[in-house]
């Protein structure tokens, strides 16, 4: 799965502004930060692993049988222990405690070279390595949030201390808005691993001078030095790698598309998977039409966002998507998701070769069908709109793809006028399908529903716009289908229709 799919879009972003807004209600407040701190990390680890491991063959046991894992664990235990104890004794100022502290302290910063050792000492990475990576780093930042809001509690020790956890979970609220499944250049690991080296010694030497500095003049010594010298320039170490990395990112997530199609591109990419609650409604939707395990035919998939609500949906998804300017977001999402298959290819009622006409600066509007576009293009909603672009591409039918995937048990078909001929290439009745309407072409809808009476008896229902919302309470008949289709204006929103087969 793609940590864009998995984690990125869905658990960073929740965890990001929980770390923010907890930040905000916990500094300068000890008592607080000792009670919540432990469940904190314990939430974010168990539910980013739940959310990481969620349809792999690897379970929790699984996960940390792994020595690298186990040992990540170990010591995010003994740093947050030291921690805890570290508090407990500002509060008593219990001598064992503040010993206790500084122990743990070290034992867990120094085990973080332990872990990764044996990582690296792999020779083959099992699927409960594929994340230990990711856990190891999630940990780290944790870590880091919660070690910060500690150390403000001490007296003398700055509030920009806590900047790198901020900044890091801040991060990762502007990531998701150029996701990939990103590959670091080999230069940039090692200056970050040698960054998050020394960050993680200035914290651990940090610890110690705040326990001691009250009674020994050099450790007192230290801790200015610290706050003066070594932890700033840590804190900028971390910050340039931060900006490296968003670098690296935004270069590595533009070459994905080609030039003249990043606007377009981009701005589809917002609306699609950033519209707030849109993905929980169309999971809602979908769920009447799909379940997990089945089979479900994405056709027309743009840049995939309801090829990932099927395939969260449990569904083995085939995603067909003509338009060469969306294949490498597609490959780079979604091309190593077992349950989804990529179909770079239209769809139609030959096989053969066709002309995609392409538009720039609105790509959702691509269309295979010449007829459509001369149509809308005369109508005031699509004036100014350009097809300034053409792609030969090959065409397959529905029965071919059923040959090679298996017939599906829902079909959504979104080819911008396409979606009659699409049909054509249909000789069997599936359990569902749905297709697009516009009140300018309305005799396209209708011949999609003549076309699924030729192969079984359906019911029908609609969702306008983007509600991902039935109108009707209930299934209706071909005929009543139709005339409310017939009864839609050019100027309303357009529609998806929605047809589930009838069990006779």
């Amino acid at each position: 799965m793609q940590p864009f799919h998995k984690l990125n879009a869905q658990w960073l972003v929740q965890i990001s502004l929980i770390a923010l807004v907890y930040t905000g209600l916990t500094m300068g407040h000890s008592r607080l930060l000792l009670l919540s701190a432990p469940p904190l990390f314990g939430f974010i680890m168990v539910y980013g692993l739940h959310t990481a491991l969620r349809g792999t063959s690897v379970s929790f046991g699984a996960f940390f049988r792994r020595s690298a894992n186990a040992v990540t664990l170990a010591r995010s235990i003994f740093v947050i222990a030291g921690m805890l104890c570290g508090l407990l004794w500002l509060e008593s100022a219990k001598e064992s405690l503040r010993w206790a502290a500084a122990a743990l302290t070290i034992i867990g910063y120094a085990a973080d070279m332990l872990d990764g050792m044996l990582a690296r000492r792999e020779k083959h990475i099992c699927e409960a390595g594929r994340w230990g990576a990711w856990y190891d780093c999630e940990s780290d930042a944790a870590l880091l949030l919660l070690g910060g809001l500690a150390a403000l509690q001490f007296e003398g020790v700055p509030r920009y201390f806590i900047l790198p956890a901020l900044l890091r979970y801040a991060a990762a609220l502007i990531f998701p808005f150029f996701p990939l499944n990103w590959k670091a250049p080999p230069h940039f690991k090692r200056f970050s691993r040698t960054c998050a080296a020394l960050f993680q010694a200035a914290v651990a030497v940090l610890w110690v001078s705040l326990l001691f500095r009250a009674d020994s003049q050099g450790w007192n010594r230290v801790f200015i030095v610290q706050v003066r010298f070594v932890y700033p320039a840590a804190i900028g170490l971390i910050v340039l790698s931060f900006f490296m990395e968003g670098y690296y990112r935004l270069k590595g997530f533009l070459t994905l598309i080609p030039k003249g199609y990043r606007l377009g591109l981009y701005r589809s990419f917002v609306i699609y998977y950033h519209i707030p609650f849109r993905r929980w409604r169309m999971k809602r939707l979908y769920r009447h039409f799909i379940g997990s395990g089945e089979l479900a035919f994405d056709v027309g998939a743009h840049l995939g966002n309801r090829t990932r609500v099927l395939a969260d949906l449990g569904a083995d998804t085939v995603s067909f998507e003509p338009q060469p300017a969306c294949r490498g977001l597609l490959e780079n999402w979604y091309g190593e998701d077992a349950r989804i298959k990529l179909e770079f290819t239209a769809l139609g009622a030959q096989a053969g070769q066709t002309e995609m006409l392409l538009s720039s600066r609105h790509p959702t509007l691509a269309s295979t069908d010449r007829a459509w576009v001369e149509d809308v293009g005369k109508t005031a909603e699509f004036q100014g709109i350009q097809w300034d672009a053409r792609h030969k591409i090959a065409v397959h039918t529905l029965n071919d793809m059923i040959s090679r995937y298996g017939m599906p048990a829902f079909i959504k078909i979104d080819a911008e006028g396409h979606e009659p001929a699409i049909l054509k290439g249909l000789s069997a009745p599936v359990k569902a399908v749905s297709f697009e309407l516009l009140g300018q072409q309305r005799h396209r809808a209708i011949a999609c529903i003549d076309r699924l009476e030729t192969l079984g008896t359906y019911r029908f229902n609609y969702s306008p716009g983007e509600t991902m919302r039935l109108s009707l309470s209930h299934f209706v008949r071909a005929d009543e289908m139709k005339a409310i289709v017939n009864s839609y204006s050019s100027g309303q929103r357009s529609a998806d229709i929605y047809a589930i087969l009838q069990n006779n």
